[in-house]
């Protein structure tokens, strides 16, 4: 039976935008959804309190301040991803959204003005009202400088790498355990295909297992180089134990 009233289409549309929104339609991944509480924001703060450049004494003081920002990062906003931190343009603030201690917020608001080169934009690939910020390259670059081949600078190289790459794939927890061709086909369940045949052709869409395929061999490949990188570390095991076969593609039609 082919469904095709408009009202089906308006909420498999706003279903798709709303679950693109909030996963994988974007340069964030499933990764970077989770929100620190007021007491790892407070900690946190701590650390960037006792520590800097100029007082750090080990890799493991490096580490804790790398890590305090990404917490700190985690709760401020900024619009524009293409100009630089350190640019005037597009000023932080808050992130939406967030149950944050108004004192809390902003002192990190304080600390991202105050160091706005270790920053960089990561970007919700959407409206921007799901942007967040997290360190750069500068602490990696600082603790491979004094401390080459520590476990904590590793790690620090490591946890970035990781985000660049995780970032390019779509990961579907719902896929888990099923072919491209099986996934795909249950992606067309419910009135879908007469949506997707509006944006795309049948042959478009026959090509989709193929192309879910090619995408999850070039997952392994990019997997077994960062793992043979880092002689698959204790730390790479949030890398380790992806299900490859839950990474798909995702095809939008609004």
């Amino acid at each position: 039976m082919i469904i095709s009233s408009r009202p089906l289409k308006v909420t498999l549309c706003f279903t798709l935008l709303v679950f693109t929104h909030a996963t994988l339609f974007s340069q964030q991944s499933q990764f970077d959804q989770n929100v620190p509480t007021n007491s790892e924001i407070r900690a946190s703060l701590e650390v960037v309190t006792a520590y800097s450049v100029a007082t750090v004494k080990n890799p493991k003081e490096l580490f804790a301040i790398y890590q305090a920002e990404i917490t700190i990062g985690k709760c401020v906003w900024r619009d524009d991803p293409l100009h630089p931190m350190g640019s005037p343009n597009e000023p932080p603030s808050i992130r939406f959204g967030y149950s944050i201690d108004s004192v809390l917020g902003s002192k990190c608001l304080d600390h991202v003005r105050g160091n706005r080169d270790l920053f960089r934009v990561v970007f919700d690939g959407w409206k921007g009202d799901g942007n967040f910020l997290e360190p750069n390259r500068y602490w990696d670059s600082l603790a491979q400088h004094l401390y080459p081949h520590s476990a904590e600078a590793n790690e620090i190289s490591f946890d970035l790498d990781f985000k660049d790459m995780i970032r390019t794939f779509f990961i579907d927890p719902e896929a888990a355990g099923k072919t491209c061709e099986e996934y795909c086909k249950d992606d067309l369940k419910d009135g879908r295909l007469d949506v997707y045949l509006e944006v795309y052709t049948q042959d478009e869409i026959d090509n989709w297992p193929t192309e879910c395929a090619t995408n999850r061999n070039r997952f392994e490949r990019e997997r077994n180089a960062l793992l043979q990188k880092y002689d698959s570390a204790p730390f790479t095991k949030v890398l380790r134990d992806i299900d490859s076969t839950t990474v798909v593609v995702l095809h939008s039609v609004c």
